[in-house]
């Protein structure tokens, strides 16, 4: 079964003391390291969350997830030994975000669906550059379709 058909995209479940502690898990648990990781500009952006300033939106807590290895599901794997960026800027050209999600045989109703979003209208936005997908939200696309030119996502054992 194709990563699109499962559930890949998770909620953050509101434990930030489990955040914190996977962070601090993670290489040397530098904020910074995680915040760039995350494609946050400001480290600071992770000590407001850690003290409950904001929630993360699913992609990025499940981005998060993939890179500490506590996805219940899934991990992040190299495709080739040049190590690139994660996370991905979407095309600027809504047309090419149309192809991209055609090239995954996805109706704009299921890639809202892969990816946790409220609706196929934000879709048709991303398509008609009505509305830019965030870095988080095209890495987890390109992630879940198998269309990530550096990383792919591999099932647990």
């Amino acid at each position: 079964m194709k990563n699109q058909e499962k559930q890949v995209v998770i909620k953050f479940d509101g434990d930030r003391e489990a955040f914190k502690s996977l962070r601090k898990n993670f290489g040397s648990g530098n904020q910074e390291i995680i915040a760039t990781a995350l494609g946050w500009s400001d480290q600071n952006i992770v000590s407001r969350f850690e003290n409950g300033e904001f929630s993360l939106d699913p992609r990025t807590f499940t981005l998060f997830s993939l890179i500490t290895n506590s996805h219940p599901n899934y991990k992040l794997s190299q495709r080739q030994e040049f190590f690139g960026n994660l996370l991905i800027e979407p095309p600027s050209l809504g047309v090419d975000r149309q192809k991209a999600r055609k090239k995954a045989g996805l109706t704009g109703q299921k890639m809202a669906d892969v990816l946790s979003l409220n609706s196929k209208t934000i879709i048709s936005n991303y398509e008609n550059n009505k509305q830019n997908p965030s870095l988080q939200c095209w890495t987890m696309f390109l992630l879940v379709t198998d269309q990530h030119p550096y990383y792919e996502l591999q099932p647990k054992d």
